[in-house]
């Protein structure tokens, strides 16, 4: 008698149909914004992407020939109205020196799409857009490790049509990659529990790479940074009294 096939699993399927929602929702809203205000929103001198795109502007130089200072000797500070409350001068002072106003990474990163690329904001938006795909790939696993799978499908898709998420993702704005790299040490931060000790030491030093760069971000990294370690270290002696057990007389 022919023995029976057992049916492939298609543990895949969720999944893909979050990845797929996501990209086409993203894509149809890409296109929709193009003729829009939101595609130059950027150039509204009162907004955080402005300041964004002026920083990487002086670090870039001109695509003319003009050289760039890229060792941000004079980073700029913008000066918004809600800024008024005290003078130019002031904020110069508070400021001091080759201080950034925010955290530089990103503003670094759009200048080197300056360089390499005619329309940076066009392209910087379009790989935020994907970075938000990635996003909703890393919230359904983070889901699907601590709830399971049928948790996993719902956080997915809901976050694949979130439309807040979307106008940020479309912004020059510094949250998508923030959303990234936070989801990807909380999830570096769960696969490693259920580990030995040489795996902790490794997913140590990979979570401290994206602290590190998380850091280079936004100025919140360090508060992250104190409470992962925190945890890692309860944890760490709550394992280790299991390993001494395990391994006993």
């Amino acid at each position: 008698m022919r023995a029976l096939r057992r049916p492939k699993s298609r543990t895949w399927l969720p999944l893909a149909a979050v990845l797929l929602t996501a990209l086409v929702w993203r894509g149809l809203f890409f296109s929709e914004i193009q003729a829009t205000p939101l595609a130059a929103w950027h150039t509204w001198n009162q907004s955080d992407m402005h300041s964004f795109w002026r920083q990487a502007a002086a670090l870039a130089g001109s695509p003319a020939g003009a050289r760039g200072d890229w060792l941000a000797r004079s980073p700029y500070h913008p000066y918004h109205d809600w800024m008024k409350v005290a003078p130019p001068a002031r904020w110069a002072a508070w400021f001091r020196d080759r201080s950034f106003y925010q955290a530089p990474l990103y503003s670094y990163c759009l200048a080197v799409l300056m360089r390499v690329s005619g329309d940076a904001a066009f392209w910087a938006r379009l790989a935020q857009l994907v970075l938000g795909v990635v996003n909703c790939a890393l919230i359904y696993a983070l889901t699907r490790r601590v709830f399971g799978r049928g948790a996993a499908l719902a956080a997915g898709l809901i976050v694949a049509v979130y439309g807040p998420l979307l106008i940020v993702e479309s912004q020059l704005l510094r949250e998508t990659a923030i959303l990234s790299l936070t989801l990807a040490i909380f999830y570096g931060y769960a696969a490693a529990q259920s580990r030995g000790r040489v795996a902790w030491k490794r997913a140590a030093l990979g979570l401290g790479v994206l602290l590190g760069i998380l850091a280079m971000l936004h100025e919140g990294a360090a508060l992250l940074g104190l409470a992962i370690g925190w945890a890692g270290m309860l944890h760490l002696r709550r394992r280790a009294g299991r390993w001494r057990a395990s391994s006993g007389p």
